[in-house]
């Protein structure tokens, strides 16, 4: 997992290239633990990563996941982690497994049913889409506008 610098004020919006996210609300704790959310978007859902890290570790804390519509968020899922050691893999699964396991549900809510596995390409694409570099992509670049206010929400629910 990439660093993060030390000088982020909590209310400083950063991206940071490595992790392929922006990062935000850090602060340190008394007893000397650094958290951050890290922050990830498409068209279609945002993430939110609780990370805490304390001296050479770096922990997972919890994960939010809100359905985007372009203009405002509705939470579908919070996970909370017990301190566990930060893992990429762990961050994208838990993203994709809980967003098939909504897609389910909402289909299921209009009387249709679908397969898990069936939409896991396209949930696939989709988490895909919210690791894209914003210097590759001149379209998540537009989309800052709309977002932005997400960001400083989260912002201000810290």
């Amino acid at each position: 997992m990439g660093s993060t610098p030390s000088a982020i004020a909590k209310t400083d919006i950063i991206w940071d290239e490595n992790q392929r996210m922006f990062i935000t609300n850090q602060y340190t704790s008394a007893a000397g633990h650094t958290y951050y959310l890290g922050v990830r978007f498409c068209d279609q859902f945002i993430t939110v990563i609780h990370v805490g890290m304390y001296y050479n570790w770096t922990y997972l804390d919890g994960i939010d996941i809100y359905a985007f519509d372009g203009y405002e968020k509705r939470l579908i899922s919070q996970k909370k982690f017990g301190k566990e050691f930060y893992n990429e893999v762990l961050v994208r699964r838990t993203v994709e497994e809980t967003l098939a396991n909504h897609v389910s549900a909402q289909a299921k809510m209009l009387g249709r049913n679908i397969n898990i596995k069936e939409i896991g390409a396209e949930i696939s694409r989709l988490v895909d889409k919210s690791y894209c570099s914003l210097l590759d992509n001149p379209d998540t670049i537009k989309k800052l506008d709309a977002v932005r206010p997400i960001l400083e929400s989260e912002l201000r629910a810290s």
